[in-house]
């Protein structure tokens, strides 16, 4: 069974959708089959169910609330492109390299504890901890004088960072 199969959404006794779904056939959808319905309630496919429910305000919040959290990922990200050619006359090259790098591996690491915990405790704890995360971290690299104090400041901000991105991702699809 392919992967496109699996479009469908069970729905129980829900009186908005009876209707309609009582007018469906399985001939209309062809992404329901005889053998996939035996004891799953009445089916219909993903489109049609999206049809069915409105977008509401608490969706509208969330995508706003979503996109807000990506801006801030990006324009951290970004900020370490405007400190770079300063520290370039007091820091040798490879160390700035460093710099530059830490964010990164930090939303490698973050990624995927985050996407662990995501799991586990919810999507919205974890990203309010990720974005705190990312704030915590980013004033300690505002306020941090050594090199390998900001690399490691960096790479922190990078975890939240790379906590908060798949979470944004996956609540505002």
């Amino acid at each position: 069974m392919s992967i496109h199969h699996r479009n469908i959404v069970a729905r129980d006794n829900h009186p908005e959708i009876t209707g309609v779904m009582q007018a469906a056939s399985h001939e209309k959808s062809p992404l329901v089959h005889d053998d996939e319905s035996e004891g799953m309630g009445e089916l219909v496919d993903y489109e049609e169910a999206l049809e069915l429910h409105r977008v509401g305000k608490v969706q509208w919040i969330t995508v706003l609330v979503c996109g807000m959290g990506n801006a801030i990922d990006a324009v951290e990200v970004l900020s370490v492109s405007f400190i770079l050619p300063v520290l370039s006359n007091e820091v040798p090259s490879e160390h700035l390299g460093y710099l530059g790098a830490a964010v990164f591996v930090g939303m490698l690491v973050g990624a995927i504890v985050a996407g662990f915990c995501a799991d586990k405790f919810g999507r919205k704890p974890v990203l309010v901890m990720a974005m705190f995360f990312n704030f915590l971290f980013m004033m300690g690299f505002s306020v941090s004088r050594g090199l390998w104090i900001m690399i490691a400041f960096r790479f922190m901000t990078g975890c939240g960072i790379g906590g908060a991105v798949p979470v944004v991702f996956t609540l505002a699809s």
